[in-house]
């Protein structure tokens, strides 16, 4: 559910907010750590 609010609120931000969203959503992964690790292992 985040990633689609994210990805609405990336898509309809002004070329002015893109610096600012990179920074945000730069510290977040989209897939979760518990299964990060697993698909690593894979």
């Amino acid at each position: 559910m985040h990633v689609q609010i994210d990805l609405q609120t990336a898509l309809l931000a002004a070329s002015a907010e893109y610096e600012a969203l990179r920074k945000e959503y730069g510290q977040y992964t989209i897939i979760p750590e518990q299964y990060a690790a697993w698909m690593r292992e894979y």
